[in-house]
């Protein structure tokens, strides 16, 4: 994997004037997750949820496992008196910064509220104290889009570090972080997952989850705020059933499907709201409008043609979905080439996935399990996700 796709945890070494308990385990965590990196250890769940994928989905939990393994560590030494607090991100090169996904951090939160990591989507600033509360909310940070994971043990710090990887994992493998990425501000994903579920909660009927699911969940909720930056799903099946179950026996394995059937409600959700879902039984209306909302292709592609693309998906017979764990939903992407192939053997690999004339702006629609085809090009395309519906 490359170096610029690495996600970075900042371990942050106090000079002075730190917490001596909080050090301790700021420490032991970063040691631990150091284990787990050499192999000598292993996140607590990864592997059952790689195994659960690898009934369903093999590539899906092949993802996560090198996502969740290949992360970058980085030290650095903060004097609260005498650092600029962004001087923590000396040691990481500007054009990685945006990679910065955990900073494990000892000391005072005022101390660091300048601190500015505003390339990142979102960067969690673990910190520790002395509660009998396994799950918590996290916490604003002074500047956005950085918050406060607060947490009562280095067990639970890795669970929520492992969380944060494998809950973005499963938003780019649904094409929900494409769709953020054509938002004003695509960091707002980590809020639109604690909006969906403070108002699942609010539903009568959430028989889609089981009993002990539906229960984690609105107990979640109930620690949830207006202003709460992020939660992660996964939190909801590994950290709350320690505060809610605690004298039963914990499994992942038995969440999973929950797990699952959460992240498929949220992604109808979040796209429904987007303006990216059609159903079969309504007259598809110049999709352009929702699915090209501000999008800077607008205006170069046909609105009859893509409408008539878009109703001849609709009016053929539903695809198989095999080897997908998400149900029986049907994603798509509107895919154009933002960037001519510079090379011999890019424009091979662009002539054997795209028939005709290549041109700047030329586009076609794929099934949204085929996008794999297209890893090699991916960074010469603009990527337009949807969905289909029954109903």
């Amino acid at each position: 994997m490359s170096s610029d796709n690495q996600r970075i945890l900042l371990h942050i070494l106090m000079s002075s004037g730190n917490d001596a308990e909080a050090t301790k385990k700021v420490d032991t965590t970063y040691l631990r997750l150091n284990n787990i990196l050499a192999g000598d250890e292993q996140l607590p769940n990864i592997a059952n949820i790689c195994a659960c994928c690898n009934n369903v989905n093999t590539k899906l939990g092949a993802y996560i496992r090198n996502r969740c393994l290949n992360i970058r560590k980085e030290d650095t030494i903060f004097e609260p008196s005498l650092n600029n607090p962004n001087n923590m991100l000396n040691a990481i090169e500007n054009s990685n910064r945006k990679n910065i996904r955990v900073l494990l951090y000892p000391g005072k939160r005022n101390d660091i509220d300048n601190l500015n990591l505003s390339e990142t989507t979102h960067s969690m600033i673990i910190q520790f104290d002395q509660s009998q509360t396994c799950f918590r909310a996290a916490v604003p940070h002074a500047k956005y889009p950085s918050f406060y994971q607060t947490c009562n043990s280095d067990k639970n710090a890795i669970l929520y570090l492992e969380g944060l990887i494998v809950d973005a994992c499963i938003c780019h493998y649904l094409g929900v972080s494409d769709v953020a990425l054509h938002h004003d501000n695509k960091q707002r994903i980590s809020l639109e997952k604690v909006t969906f579920l403070r108002e699942l909660a609010e539903r009568q009927n959430i028989s889609f989850l089981s009993p002990n699911a539906q229960v984690l969940v609105k107990h979640v909720v109930t620690k949830l705020s207006n202003d709460t930056p992020y939660i992660s799903f996964l939190s909801i099946f590994t950290i709350a059933p320690m505060d809610i179950f605690k004298d039963e026996s914990y499994d992942f394995f038995s969440y999973f499907e929950d797990y699952c059937n959460l992240w498929s409600e949220f992604q109808k959700w979040y796209f429904d709201k987007y303006g990216r879902v059609f159903s079969k039984n309504k007259k598809v209306i110049n999709p352009l409008e929702t699915v090209f909302d501000r999008n800077k292709y607008q205006g170069q592609i046909s609105p009859v043609e893509i409408s008539n693309k878009i109703d001849s998906i609709l009016n053929t017979s539903s695809k198989k979905i095999s080897n997908a764990p998400f149900g029986l939903e049907l994603r798509y992407a509107v895919i154009i080439i933002k960037h001519m192939p510079d090379t011999h053997l890019k424009t091979q690999q662009f002539e054997a996935l795209f028939p005709g004339q290549l041109h700047q702006a030329k586009w076609d629609i794929i099934y949204w399990g085929d996008i794999s085809r297209y890893n090699n090009i991916l960074p010469y395309l603009e990527i337009v996700p949807f969905m289909i519906i029954d109903n």
